[in-house]
């Protein structure tokens, strides 16, 4: 349903440019042919719009042309990426893979896949293209599944309405609004973590969506080439292309940078206005219930938590226990209502009854509003860490960690010494050049006991870069301890 506003682009203005990639530019009206072109070949593969198609492809262009396809034969479709078969086909369940070669995660897991490597979309993309008659569709009917983990690395699956999509479209469209970024705008997060939406706000006002390289040090040496006017990026992503950037790299003032997805340390946002663009726009959304709030970071200044006003259309209030909304300077749960907010999971009536309560989602966040109304999101609730009646946010040890010259990445969690106290512990990626006495000294919080230091290859997060610091709990045998 939601192609309707790329066919409506083909007639306006058909040569314009709709995609860039590597190896061609795609206009308006070569978009519009290659989703009928998909479509008829999609459709001989008897989906019911009932149904629910999921597709792991690793090209973002063919990924997003099939699931424009199905959205024109009016299927509702969901997305994954390589390596999450085996806990996402469970969990999504559906009538369809489509999947690149090897498909052996959708094997193992007993769906019905079909697998189109191999020059497929090749072969399909040099075929005439026959306008596809589109089926009348109930707005209010399941047009995607997207999924949802927070910091739990416990999926849960939520559906999202044709008319819920189109109205995610237009926030994003207001939310750049002064920017212009959506005229030429790269997402660094990939279709199956959430972009979609942002590449069709791009197309309904007929900007160009550019597909460019993923890796860091490759997206560094392609920006001045590719000369986005907006990037969509998480903040660990943020900062592996700050970190990328070549020595004299001229910073890009024209260039719009979105962070959403989780905590964008101060340090980072600094970096990149100083090398990158002046123009970085901070964003707290969740699947749950759209785009929350966002400031440019300007307006944050040293405020480390800060994560914006809330939006028009959000209610947002910082609640106790009790659910008895709080004054600003006050610290409590942030929850949110609004007509961008979903009414629940699916299948899951238990995380339904945790986050879902009196129209009210609760993300799980801990924040409170500063005195000019400006959001400040401080960390998870069900993160706390509490060593003697001392409480901690475990983003307070890794804002630390990471402001450490020589630390790459760093995520603190709690484990329980052979007593069973719980004690702090921070996995850490070493880097050149780093000290481990400053790193020992930048961990010497007031009121915070001696910290045990992991070395580690990597920090597990999820796809918007949030630590998933149950993972490092559950590795914790294998860490080791200073010294030892």
């Amino acid at each position: 349903m939601f192609d309707r506003f790329i066919t409506f682009r083909a007639r306006q203005q058909p040569h314009a440019v709709a995609v860039r990639t590597a190896r061609n530019e795609v206009s308006y009206r070569q978009l519009d042919a290659d989703i009928d072109r998909f479509a008829a070949e999609l459709a001989g593969l008897a989906v019911q719009p009932s149904g629910l198609v999921a597709v792991r492809v690793a090209d973002q262009y063919v990924h997003c042309l099939v699931l424009l396809a199905f959205a024109r034969l009016g299927v509702a479709t969901a997305s994954y990426g390589a390596g999450q078969g085996r806990v996402m086909l469970p969990l999504l369940r559906p009538d369809l893979v489509i999947a690149e070669a090897p498909a052996t995660e959708e094997q193992t897991a007993g769906v019905r896949a079909v697998v189109i490597g191999g020059g497929w979309a090749e072969e399909v993309l040099r075929r005439p293209a026959t306008p596809q008659a589109r089926p009348r569709l109930d707005p209010d009917g399941l047009a995607r599944v997207m999924t949802s983990s927070g910091t739990t690395g416990q999926p849960k699956k939520l559906g999202m309405s044709w008319r819920r999509l189109e109205r995610a479209m237009q926030r994003i469209v207001f939310v750049n609004a002064s920017s212009n970024a959506l005229s030429r705008l790269m997402s660094v997060i990939g279709v199956e973590s959430g972009a979609l939406t942002a590449l069709l706000a791009a197309w309904s006002i007929g900007g160009a969506v550019l597909f460019g390289p993923q890796n860091p040090a490759d997206l560094a040496a392609a920006l001045p080439r590719l000369a986005p006017r907006g990037l969509a990026m998480a903040p660990i992503q943020l900062r592996l292309l700050v970190d990328a950037l070549p020595s004299g790299f001229l910073p890009m003032p024209e260039l719009w940078i979105g962070v959403s997805g989780s905590h964008t340390p101060r340090p980072v946002r600094r970096a990149a206005r100083e090398r990158l663009t002046s123009n970085l726009l901070v964003v707290y959304a969740s699947t749950e219930a759209g785009t929350i709030a966002e400031a440019h970071a300007v307006h944050l200044q040293d405020d480390d938590a800060a994560a914006g006003w809330p939006l028009p259309w959000a209610e947002v209030e910082v609640v106790d226990e009790t659910g008895r909304a709080l004054p600003p300077g006050e610290l409590g749960q942030i929850r949110v209502r609004g007509e961008d907010v979903s009414d629940g999971y699916l299948d899951d009536p238990q995380a339904t009854a945790r986050h879902f309560r009196d129209g009210w989602f609760y993300p799980g966040d801990l924040g409170r509003f500063a005195e000019n109304g400006m959001l400040r999101v401080e960390g998870r609730v069900d993160e706390v860490m509490n060593f003697g009646g001392e409480k901690f946010l475990p983003r307070t040890m890794d804002d630390a960690a990471l402001a450490c010259p020589g630390v790459i990445d760093a995520g603190a969690f709690v484990m329980p010494d052979a007593n069973g106290i719980g004690t702090p512990w921070i996995a850490v990626v070493r880097g050149e050049g780093l000290s481990e006495a400053a790193l020992a000294q930048a961990l010497r919080l007031p009121g915070m006991p001696p910290v045990y230091v992991a070395w580690v290859d990597r920090i597990p997060r999820n796809a918007l870069g949030k630590v998933q610091r149950d993972q490092l709990r559950q590795a914790a045998s294998g860490l080791t301890k200073p010294g030892s």
